[in-house]
């Protein structure tokens, strides 16, 4: 049987269907290999690198020793035992590896991250102003196209056509028989004049009477002409409320767009005051939009300062740059825009957007996995005389996304122990 280091063994032999085990201690590899080199750097702290050199040498003397002893008292105790005796094989250890990790310069960056939504910077909600109302039409469907001034739906009013029809008719014969009335008081005083003046011997009397007449001629007219104006004026008030009642039953479109919202079985529903039945929204321009509250405090952005921004599109990750967009006019929410549009992305689809919360450029720097901490503290493994690993306690600032700026403790140019 061969022990080999880092490995155990123990081997069954079978004798005249009787099973003869050989008596051997199994000794673990940490006295032959791994472990000595530990030992050996405890001593080394103790005795120098000196005293450590000979620990070592000694260390591997002994183990060899225990390994001869157990294979001389212990291979067995009958004659077919030695007839099969065991031997034990010890292997020279080999010298320890490690993937190195060499200190350099380079740029440290944090970076953060904060979910942004693509929304239509332009929004109309088409809603009831009236109280009580039943929805009699609506000539729109989600999706559809719009233009600015559009009819959309109609309420129910209770105006007549035809009462319309006949309000319009009559202020039109009254305007005109009260346009009329101007001619025909002329006419009529000019007949009254010229009867006296053919007629009447001139007298006194006959132009009191002449005198009399034209006032009630004027008269009479004047109030004929009151009569039209007032039926005139109440018969445009009455179409006035009609055509009232049904411009507030109208509702119209207020800007170009897209249908994005239609109420559920709107027709014949009766609708309240302030309800939203439908909604506008204009595609010709959206922005992604982030909520101040995301950020949790922090503002790090820059006017004109291009960020990373992942979306999807078409069921595929896309990568690409924002700007942020009218900063002078942030509120609560937060606008950027894309520098040319994405084919086929979607409003209201979500995204992240990358921002760098702080950097560091030109320091000294290591990767993550080889620092290690300790009571708070941070330090890694360099390699010593004989490549024994030592620590190496260091000092570090801005800790970025892969890449820690090492402050203290390491040169430029050192080589670190990853594993």
């Amino acid at each position: 049987m061969t022990i080999f280091p880092g490995h155990l063994k123990a081997q069954e032999k079978y004798y005249n269907g009787n099973i003869k085990r050989s008596r051997i201690f199994l000794v673990t590899s940490f006295l032959l290999h791994d472990k000595i080199d530990d030992i050996s750097i405890l001593f080394s702290w103790k005795r120098g690198k000196k005293d450590m050199a000979k620990t070592k040498a000694g260390g591997y003397g002994r183990a060899a020793v225990i390994m001869c002893a157990l294979c001389m008292g212990f291979s067995g105790c009958t004659a077919d035992d030695e007839e099969e005796e065991t031997g034990v094989q010890i292997e020279a250890p080999q010298e320890s590896s490690y993937t190195m990790v060499v200190a350099s310069m380079g740029n440290v960056v944090k970076t953060g991250r904060v979910r942004c939504t693509y929304m239509q910077t332009d929004e109309e909600e088409i809603r009831i102003t009236t109280k009580g109302s039943i929805m009699d039409s609506v000539y729109v469907s989600l999706g559809d196209s719009v233009v600015k001034g559009q009819l959309l739906a109609e309420l129910a009013v209770d105006v007549d056509e035809d009462d319309i029809a006949e309000l319009e008719y009559r202020i039109a014969r009254n305007s005109l028989l009260l346009g009329y009335t101007d001619t025909d008081e002329n006419y009529a005083l000019s007949n009254r004049w010229w009867s006296f003046v053919y007629q009447s011997s001139g007298s006194e009397s006959e132009q009191e009477k002449l005198d009399k007449a034209l006032e009630n001629i004027r008269q009479t007219y004047r109030y004929k002409r009151e009569d039209y104006q007032d039926a005139i004026e109440l018969d445009r008030q009455q179409l006035e409320d009609m055509q009232r009642q049904i411009e507030e039953s109208r509702l119209y479109a207020g800007i170009d767009g897209e249908i994005s919202y239609v109420g559920t079985q709107l027709e014949g529903s009766r609708v309240t005051e302030g309800q939203i039945v439908l909604k506008i929204i204009d595609n010709s321009r959206c922005l992604f939009e982030v909520k101040e509250s995301e950020l949790k405090g922090e503002f790090p952005f820059k006017e004109g300062e291009a960020l990373r921004l992942t979306v999807g599109v078409n069921g595929r990750s896309v990568e690409t740059e924002v700007l942020p967009y009218d900063m002078e006019h942030w509120d609560d929410v937060y606008y950027f825009e894309l520098p040319e549009i994405l084919e086929g992305l979607k409003v209201g689809t979500s995204g992240i957007i990358y921002y760098t919360v702080d950097s560091r450029e030109s320091v000294l720097t290591l990767p993550h996995r080889v620092i290690r901490n300790a009571d708070g503290k941070q330090y890694v493994y360099v390699l010593g005389e004989n490549d024994i690993r030592q620590v190496r306690w260091i000092e570090t600032g801005l800790w970025g996304d892969t890449l820690v700026e090492v402050v203290s403790g390491l040169e430029e140019g050192e080589y670190v122990v990853q594993k």
